[in-house]
C-alpha cells in the first residue's frame, strides 16, 4: 500500500511545509499518501470485523494534513504524516472515545 513515493512527499512536505508546494503536489499525495492510508484502515477494519474489538475506520476517520495553526508557536500549515482513527461507529466524533 504504501511506497517510496508516500515517503519521499512526507519528507520533502516536512522540508517544504509551504501552501504553495502542497498544492504542487495535492494530487500526489492524496494518491501516495492518504489513499493508501485509508485503504490501510478500511483492511485493519476487514481483519477486526466479527472480533471482540470489532472497530471501524476508512475514509471517514482520516483526519485532515492542514494543521490549526491559530493558537500554536510552530506554524508550519500541514502535517507531515497523515493519520486517522478506528472507532466503534466508524465516526471521528463517536460518543464513546476515540480507540
Amino acid at each position: 500500500m504504501f511506497s517510496q513515493t508516500t515517503f519521499s512527499l512526507l519528507r520533502n512536505l516536512d522540508r517544504n511545509n509551504d501552501k504553495a508546494w502542497f498544492d504542487a503536489h495535492r494530487d500526489e499525495i492524496r494518491v501516495h499518501v492518504q489513499e493508501p492510508f485509508e485503504a490501510t484502515l478500511d483492511a485493519v477494519e476487514d481483519r477486526l470485523a466479527g472480533s471482540a474489538l470489532p472497530l471501524k475506520g476508512g475514509k471517514q476517520t482520516l483526519f485532515r494534513m492542514n494543521r490549526d495553526i491559530r493558537f500554536s508557536n510552530d506554524k508550519r500549515p500541514y502535517n507531515a504524516h497523515v493519520s486517522g482513527v478506528l472507532t466503534a461507529s466508524g465516526a471521528k466524533d463517536d460518543p464513546n472515545g476515540l480507540v
